[in-house]
């Protein structure tokens, strides 16, 4: 077998959007909106798994419009200090802007970081970039991370 080469179609146009949006996790209480799957004696949680359900806001004020879900797993993934989680999650949009859109995103979650985007669905077909995340607001049992969007995708009704 040989090298073949494949012609590659032309350049879909692709566009950019920039947002900041929040994620609001609930640790505990009757709104908890997480949940662990797998808990373990090892040092510093090595190994636990928790599924989360988080809602993302428009904004940090409590109230704030919900504009849609990050829904995965966490995975503690280290056996030394600094703890990372690592996480897989799905950002499903339902605004009107970008009604059942979705982002896949993985990284780590520790207190401030950056997820990359790896694929989307819906208007963010082909998606690609970064997700910076910092916490602004941490209670007992409720945290609140500002996300910074940045991605690149080309429009659903491009790619037919």
């Amino acid at each position: 077998m040989g090298h073949q080469r494949i012609d590659k179609p032309s350049a879909q146009p692709q566009d950019e959007l920039e947002t900041t949006l929040y994620i609001n996790q609930l640790g505990g209480g009757p709104n908890r909106n997480q949940a662990f799957v797998i808990d373990t004696h090892e040092n510093l949680g090595f190994g636990q798994a928790t599924v989360a359900d988080w809602s993302i806001v428009a904004g940090p004020e409590l109230g704030a419009r919900i504009a849609g879900r990050a829904q995965g797993i966490l995975f503690q993934s280290s056996h030394a200090e600094p703890i990372l989680w690592t996480t897989i999650l799905n950002l499903k949009f339902n605004n009107e802007t970008f009604p059942g859109s979705t982002l896949q995103v993985m990284g780590f979650l520790p207190t401030d970081g950056d997820w990359s985007i790896i694929g989307g669905t819906g208007e963010f077909h082909l998606a690609r970039g970064t997700i910076s995340h910092k916490v602004v607001r941490d209670a007992p049992g409720d945290r609140l991370y500002e996300i910074y969007i940045h991605v690149y995708y080309t429009p659903k009704d491009q790619n037919k």
